[in-house]
Protein backbone atom coordinates (compact mmCIF):
# COMPACT_ATOMS: atom_id res chain seq x y z
CA UNK A 1 0.00 0.00 0.00
CA UNK A 2 1.41 2.91 -0.83
CA UNK A 3 0.32 6.67 0.85
CA UNK A 4 0.30 10.10 0.29
CA UNK A 5 1.83 12.65 -1.51
CA UNK A 6 5.73 13.77 -0.93
CA UNK A 7 4.96 16.10 1.90
CA UNK A 8 3.61 13.06 3.84
CA UNK A 9 0.41 11.01 4.17
CA UNK A 10 -2.64 11.06 6.45
CA UNK A 11 -4.22 8.10 7.88
CA UNK A 12 -7.53 8.42 9.88
CA UNK A 13 -8.60 5.78 11.91
CA UNK A 14 -12.23 7.24 13.40
CA UNK A 15 -12.85 5.98 16.87
CA UNK A 16 -15.84 7.76 17.59
CA UNK A 17 -19.96 7.50 15.67
CA UNK A 18 -20.14 10.51 13.19
CA UNK A 19 -22.81 12.49 15.59
CA UNK A 20 -20.24 12.49 18.11
CA UNK A 21 -17.48 13.86 15.89
CA UNK A 22 -19.36 16.52 14.73
CA UNK A 23 -19.60 18.37 11.31
CA UNK A 24 -15.72 18.13 10.28
CA UNK A 25 -14.58 15.56 8.90
CA UNK A 26 -11.40 13.05 9.61
CA UNK A 27 -9.54 14.34 6.69
CA UNK A 28 -10.22 17.98 6.55
CA UNK A 29 -9.54 17.57 10.14
CA UNK A 30 -5.23 16.15 9.14
CA UNK A 31 -5.04 18.25 6.56
CA UNK A 32 -5.49 21.41 9.13
CA UNK A 33 -3.46 19.56 11.45
CA UNK A 34 -0.86 19.45 8.73
CA UNK A 35 -1.06 22.92 8.22
CA UNK A 36 -0.96 23.90 11.35
CA UNK A 37 2.55 21.71 11.63
CA UNK A 38 4.15 22.82 8.69
CA UNK A 39 6.07 26.20 9.67
CA UNK A 40 7.59 24.32 12.75
CA UNK A 41 8.82 21.33 10.69
CA UNK A 42 10.52 24.14 8.42
CA UNK A 43 12.12 25.40 11.04
CA UNK A 44 13.15 22.67 12.75
CA UNK A 45 14.39 20.97 9.62
CA UNK A 46 12.03 18.25 9.56
CA UNK A 47 9.52 16.30 7.54
CA UNK A 48 6.58 15.35 7.62
CA UNK A 49 5.98 11.55 7.31
CA UNK A 50 2.57 11.03 8.79
CA UNK A 51 -0.62 12.21 10.74
CA UNK A 52 -2.51 9.76 12.53
CA UNK A 53 -6.33 10.52 13.63
CA UNK A 54 -7.57 7.88 16.21
CA UNK A 55 -10.21 9.32 18.33
CA UNK A 56 -9.04 12.02 20.69
CA UNK A 57 -5.29 10.43 19.65
CA UNK A 58 -2.66 12.59 17.56
CA UNK A 59 -0.14 11.05 16.31
CA UNK A 60 2.94 12.57 14.14
CA UNK A 61 5.06 11.29 12.46
CA UNK A 62 8.58 12.73 11.76
CA UNK A 63 11.71 12.20 9.37
CA UNK A 64 14.94 13.70 8.36
CA UNK A 65 17.55 13.04 6.54
CA UNK A 66 20.22 12.16 9.38
CA UNK A 67 17.18 10.61 11.46
CA UNK A 68 14.83 11.53 14.32
CA UNK A 69 16.17 11.97 17.61
CA UNK A 70 14.52 12.16 21.09
CA UNK A 71 15.37 16.16 20.66
CA UNK A 72 13.47 16.35 17.49
CA UNK A 73 10.41 15.01 18.78
CA UNK A 74 10.67 17.11 22.33
CA UNK A 75 11.12 20.40 20.48
CA UNK A 76 8.15 19.64 17.76
CA UNK A 77 5.64 18.50 20.24
CA UNK A 78 6.71 21.75 22.84
CA UNK A 79 5.85 23.83 19.58
CA UNK A 80 2.88 22.03 18.12
CA UNK A 81 0.84 21.28 21.47
CA UNK A 82 0.23 25.20 22.21
CA UNK A 83 -0.53 25.81 18.45
CA UNK A 84 -3.25 23.00 18.39
CA UNK A 85 -4.67 24.09 22.03
CA UNK A 86 -5.46 27.37 19.84
CA UNK A 87 -6.41 26.60 16.62
CA UNK A 88 -10.47 27.46 16.51
CA UNK A 89 -11.10 25.14 13.67
CA UNK A 90 -10.26 21.69 15.55
CA UNK A 91 -13.28 20.36 16.94
CA UNK A 92 -11.85 18.95 20.33
CA UNK A 93 -8.72 18.64 22.03
CA UNK A 94 -6.35 15.88 21.15
CA UNK A 95 -3.45 14.07 22.72
CA UNK A 96 -0.60 14.70 21.31
CA UNK A 97 2.55 11.99 20.19
CA UNK A 98 5.55 12.86 18.07
CA UNK A 99 7.46 10.24 16.82
CA UNK A 100 9.74 8.68 14.32
CA UNK A 101 8.70 6.05 11.60
CA UNK A 102 10.48 3.85 13.26
CA UNK A 103 13.46 1.21 12.64
CA UNK A 104 11.30 -0.84 10.08
CA UNK A 105 9.98 2.77 8.54
CA UNK A 106 7.98 2.69 5.64
CA UNK A 107 9.30 2.88 2.11
CA UNK A 108 6.51 4.80 0.10
CA UNK A 109 7.58 6.81 -2.75
CA UNK A 110 10.48 6.22 -5.39
CA UNK A 111 12.44 9.38 -3.53
CA UNK A 112 12.66 6.70 0.12
CA UNK A 113 13.85 3.68 -1.94
CA UNK A 114 16.58 6.51 -3.92
CA UNK A 115 17.30 8.12 -0.16
CA UNK A 116 18.01 4.46 1.40
CA UNK A 117 20.26 2.85 -1.16
CA UNK A 118 22.55 0.32 0.53
CA UNK A 119 20.36 -0.21 3.66
CA UNK A 120 19.12 -3.34 3.88
CA UNK A 121 14.96 -3.79 3.01
CA UNK A 122 11.94 -5.98 2.82
CA UNK A 123 10.05 -5.48 0.40
CA UNK A 124 6.29 -7.31 -1.06
CA UNK A 125 5.53 -7.25 -4.38
CA UNK A 126 1.71 -7.95 -5.78
CA UNK A 127 2.77 -10.58 -8.03
CA UNK A 128 5.65 -13.30 -7.93
CA UNK A 129 8.76 -12.47 -9.52
CA UNK A 130 11.64 -15.37 -9.55
CA UNK A 131 8.61 -17.23 -7.56
CA UNK A 132 8.31 -14.90 -4.43
CA UNK A 133 6.79 -11.99 -3.41
CA UNK A 134 8.91 -11.35 -0.40
CA UNK A 135 12.46 -10.40 -0.81
CA UNK A 136 14.63 -9.16 1.61
CA UNK A 137 18.15 -8.06 1.56
CA UNK A 138 20.27 -4.80 0.48
CA UNK A 139 18.96 -1.99 -1.54
CA UNK A 140 21.73 -1.79 -4.52
CA UNK A 141 19.79 0.86 -6.76
CA UNK A 142 16.86 2.49 -8.11
CA UNK A 143 17.01 3.27 -11.82
CA UNK A 144 14.26 3.72 -14.12
CA UNK A 145 11.36 2.83 -11.75
CA UNK A 146 13.27 -0.51 -10.94
CA UNK A 147 14.24 -1.55 -7.94
CA UNK A 148 17.99 -3.02 -7.75
CA UNK A 149 18.73 -5.23 -4.71
CA UNK A 150 20.72 -8.33 -3.73
CA UNK A 151 18.60 -10.65 -1.03
CA UNK A 152 20.24 -11.87 1.92
CA UNK A 153 20.44 -15.52 -0.26
CA UNK A 154 22.92 -13.64 -2.74
CA UNK A 155 20.24 -13.26 -5.38
CA UNK A 156 20.46 -9.88 -7.36
CA UNK A 157 16.88 -9.27 -8.60
CA UNK A 158 14.97 -6.38 -10.20
CA UNK A 159 11.58 -5.21 -8.71
CA UNK A 160 9.30 -2.53 -10.62
CA UNK A 161 8.53 -0.42 -8.33
CA UNK A 162 4.48 -0.22 -9.37
CA UNK A 163 4.59 -4.07 -8.59
CA UNK A 164 5.55 -3.42 -5.22
CA UNK A 165 2.62 -3.73 -2.47
CA UNK A 166 4.70 -3.10 0.47
CA UNK A 167 8.22 -1.73 1.12
CA UNK A 168 10.16 -1.22 4.25
CA UNK A 169 13.69 -0.86 6.31
CA UNK A 170 14.70 -3.74 8.31
CA UNK A 171 16.78 -3.78 11.29
CA UNK A 172 20.08 -4.78 10.41
CA UNK A 173 21.49 -6.61 12.76
CA UNK A 174 25.44 -7.13 12.50
CA UNK A 175 26.50 -11.07 11.64
CA UNK A 176 29.79 -12.90 12.99
CA UNK A 177 31.41 -11.79 9.11
CA UNK A 178 30.31 -7.72 10.02
CA UNK A 179 31.97 -8.30 13.44
CA UNK A 180 35.52 -9.49 12.56
CA UNK A 181 35.62 -7.47 9.81
CA UNK A 182 35.08 -4.66 12.73
CA UNK A 183 37.57 -6.34 15.12
CA UNK A 184 40.47 -6.60 12.12
CA UNK A 185 40.09 -2.82 11.69
CA UNK A 186 40.56 -1.66 15.59
CA UNK A 187 43.31 -4.21 15.52
CA UNK A 188 45.00 -2.55 12.37
CA UNK A 189 44.18 1.06 13.73
CA UNK A 190 45.84 0.35 17.11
Amino acid sequence: EKFGEAGGSVTVVPQEPEEQRGPVNSLSLADKIKGIATPFLRSLGLELFDVQISGHQLRVFIDKEAGVTIEDCGKLSRLLNPALDIADDLPYSYSLEVSSPGLNRPLRHEEDYVRFIGKKVKIKTCVKIMEQKVFIGRLDAFESGTVRMTTDGGNKCDIPFEQISKGCLEVDFPTETTREVKKTREVKTK
